[in-house]
């Protein structure tokens, strides 16, 4: 058994073409497996509408905490072979199961945004970290889909949605993302708004701190001592070019 789940382990992060080629091989031979029922050891009835997913332990407990837990012996669900999810929706959950056999993520075609969302809450749901950081990735697809100029608000309740569902692992990615947001619009202030309303203190305070780099890269030194604009930009206050220090000390602009 434990070469078996040395096997398993292998991960699209290894070093190697060799490597690289060897894991989709064995990636390969996990989706095989999931299309064949016949080696299954576990069935998973999703959804309200309780549809059946037959898996097998081996791999869904190496990618899900939740799994893991559900699996041991000590639990019912892992003395019957059983396991009901009713709070995951069966198509968000296949793509979940995709990517545990399949190793990668991507986004529907056409674009589904509560199909992604769907599928991240699912990854939060069940414990799966790996799925969750391949989404974040994925996002910077999401600023090539065909009418982004017009999908602002799709794009703030993305935000929302997978802030709420987020770790502080995230962070990075959801900063990202958000940034990605003030540059290609203008971001409304009842969106600004909803965020704190709904309690969001902390991607409130993301939003702030990003308008507060933007304002702070476009004003010159003497209008705010201690940041300045790029060099082919006029300070929005005074309208000058500035021609000061980057830092000017707080104290030392006090004696001058």
């Amino acid at each position: 058994m434990a070469s078996v789940k040395g096997s398993l382990a292998l991960s699209p992060a290894k070093r190697g073409g060799e490597d690289l080629d060897e894991n989709k091989g064995f990636r390969a031979k996990l989706l095989k497996l999931y299309q064949d029922t016949r080696f299954s050891d576990v069935k998973v009835f999703v959804g309200v509408n309780k549809r059946c997913f037959e898996l097998h332990r081996a791999v869904i407990t190496l990618q899900s905490g939740f799994f893991e837990a559900a699996c041991k012996d000590c639990f019912q669900e892992g003395k019957s072979g059983e396991i009901y999810i009713a709070e995951v929706p069966s198509e968000a959950f296949e793509v979940v199961v995709l990517w545990i056999y399949e190793g990668r993520y991507k986004f529907p075609d056409p674009f589904n945004r509560k199909l992604v969302e769907s599928v991240f809450i699912a990854a939060d749901y069940l414990l799966i970290q790996g799925l969750k950081k391949d989404i974040l990735k994925a996002m910077e697809g999401f600023w090539k889909l065909p009418g982004i100029d017009e999908r602002e608000d799709e794009a703030f309740q993305l935000f929302e949605t997978l802030y709420k569902h987020s770790q502080l692992t995230d962070w990075k990615d959801l900063r990202e993302f958000a940034t990605k947001i003030t540059k290609m619009w203008y971001v409304r202030t009842e969106n600004i708004l909803k965020l704190s309303r709904g309690g969001s203190a902390v991607a409130l305070g993301l939003f702030v701190e990003i308008y507060e780099n933007i304002l702070r890269s476009a004003v010159c030194g003497p209008c705010r001592i201690e940041y300045l604009p790029p060099e082919d930009q006029d300070c929005m206050m005074c309208g000058d070019k500035c021609t000061g220090p980057i830092y000017v000390d707080a104290s030392e602009s006090k004696e001058s």
